[in-house]
């Protein structure tokens, strides 16, 4: 980590945001061949926490806690709807209590 007044530079941030947010994000919008889409949720997840590892090494303690909990995040989400972003899985998890179609809502 950098010493307490060091500020993170800004190819560090981008780096860690892309690793951790971004690519996450993207991959479920990708065309993934049949078979391989498990593979690429698994890749995905650990490249987040390659994201929070070099956090670690290059960046400040408030990134580095920031992108360990969302690299967390990213893993439960993996595990509870196979998707490798936490904010695919909101998105998700809205779409189908805002939709009318479970049978919980229909009384």
């Amino acid at each position: 980590m950098l010493p307490r007044g060091q500020k993170t530079s800004r190819q560090v941030l981008r780096k860690v945001v892309g690793l951790v947010l971004i690519i996450p994000l993207l991959l479920p919008l990708t065309p993934i061949p049949f078979g391989l889409g498990r593979v690429a949720s698994i890749a995905a997840v650990a490249g987040s926490f390659y994201g929070a590892w070099y956090a670690r090494q290059h960046a400040s303690r408030g990134l580095t806690i920031g992108a360990a909990i969302i690299a967390l995040l990213n893993l439960g989400s993996a595990v509870a709807l196979s998707t490798p972003s936490v904010i695919w899985f909101v998105f998700l998890v809205s779409w189908v209590y805002g939709s009318g179609n479970w049978i919980h809502w229909r009384f």
